[in-house]
């Protein structure tokens, strides 16, 4: 069993990187001192058990004393890749739904172009003046906030009709007559 191993070094006031330099020059000298003396086995291995370990020990408990400020900084890095991936997640998101806002702008205005050239009587291939306004406006009902989830199907009652605690969200150019006719059509 090993026997405890001394501090080499003040505790008060303990800087580790300059108590590392000096255990480190420490061992240096040591060292010459087993060079010097290596034609002597049985002074080599008091000078490794009583000078060298002692140093080597104090070393390693020094430097764990830098482990919470090394996983701090792992921990700093990992997150700010984090955060690096998530804005990279965010422009790509960003970028799919500009893409998506165009490709829904075009099929609106294809729309737009065929109902009014069969108004107009015209082939539905004709394209329109670059000078026609196309009027674009967004429904009212999708800039509201979403409904509450309270739209629930009741499992007594038929799998079209909701149950009479549940709403359903108005809609301004839709009354809930136009809906039931339109269920009823069905």
């Amino acid at each position: 069993m090993e026997k405890e191993v001394a501090f080499l070094y003040a505790k008060e006031g303990l800087k580790p990187g300059e108590e590392l330099k000096k255990l480190n020059l420490s061992l240096l000298f040591n060292f010459l001192e087993l060079v010097e003396n290596i034609k002597y086995p049985d002074q080599c291995e008091d000078i490794i058990k009583n000078k060298i370990t002692p140093i080597f020990k104090n070393m390693h408990h020094l430097l764990n004393l830098y482990r919470p400020h090394q996983t701090r900084q792992v921990v700093i890095a990992l997150l700010e890749q984090q955060i690096e991936r998530r804005k990279t997640f965010l422009k790509s998101i960003e970028t799919r739904l500009e893409r998506s806002e165009k490709t829904l702008l075009k099929a609106k205005r294809t729309i737009y172009m065929a109902n009014s050239a069969a108004n107009q009587g015209t082939k539905p291939g004709h394209i329109l003046p670059a000078t026609t306004p196309i009027p674009v406006t967004s429904p009212s009902h999708i800039s509201s906030p979403p409904p509450e989830p309270n739209l629930l199907f009741s499992p007594s009652q038929d799998t079209q009709t909701l149950s009479p605690s549940h709403s359903i969200p108005s809609h301004p150019e839709v009354t809930g007559m136009e809906i039931s006719q339109d269920y009823q059509q069905n």
